[in-house]
């Protein structure tokens, strides 16, 4: 579910690009948008960015890089894949952390994914990194339902690794180590027939 400053974020962007003449919304719409949405606007500006330098650069991308007045008369601009796929990813980065509202600052942790559009692009020339907000938002408390950094899940997945190796030892045996201890009989006249058992597997024994 959007949060109420998202959907209005969100419908800005389509009253933009219609206003623009634009025929599609993009993605650059979206973040152009959220320089208006309190939530990402307190993302931005805690990680050293600035709000009026963002539109300066989206300003010019319009005026430089989209053919304006390509809009039909009476028409709605269409949202682009990257439009659809911010979105997408911003909802299931919300369904991962188990939460429900879908925020503002989701959506900037998901424009980083489009690595080809100039929002993403911009957002890292003003040196904002997707951890930079991630860390931010962990900071402040926000619980806004975006995804641990990277360190925080290449822990667990140790803890993980490391619950399983104990649990290895605890329930299994090492019939290897067992047998360079001498603790497993040996099999009395049948070693050549055990040889080319294990040969015609493609092993070589190992104990």
């Amino acid at each position: 579910m959007l949060s109420p400053d998202l959907e209005v974020s969100l419908n800005l962007a389509v009253k933009e690009a219609s206003q623009r003449g634009h025929a599609y919304v993009t993605v650059e719409h979206i973040l152009f948008a959220l320089l208006h949405n309190p939530d990402s606007i307190d993302v931005i500006e805690g990680c050293g960015g600035s709000v009026e330098r963002f539109k300066e650069d989206l300003e010019q991308f319009f005026g430089e890089h989209l053919e304006a007045e390509t809009l039909q008369k009476d028409a709605l601009p269409q949202p682009t894949l990257g439009f659809q796929r911010v979105i997408q990813r911003a909802a299931q980065q919300v369904r991962s952390a188990g939460r429900e509202e879908i925020s503002g600052a989701n959506v900037l942790v998901a424009i980083y994914s489009e690595t080809d559009s100039f929002a993403a692009y911009f957002l890292k020339s003003h040196e904002i990194s997707r951890l930079d907000i991630l860390e931010y938002m962990a900071h402040r408390g926000a619980g806004t339902g975006v995804l641990a950094p990277q360190e925080d899940q290449h822990s667990e997945e140790r803890e993980d690794k490391g619950k399983k190796a104990g649990a290895l030892q605890q329930f299994a045996v090492d019939l290897c180590e067992r047998a360079r201890a001498g603790k497993i009989d040996p099999l009395v006249g049948r070693d050549g027939e055990l040889e080319r058992r294990v040969k015609g597997w493609g092993y070589q024994l190992a104990c």
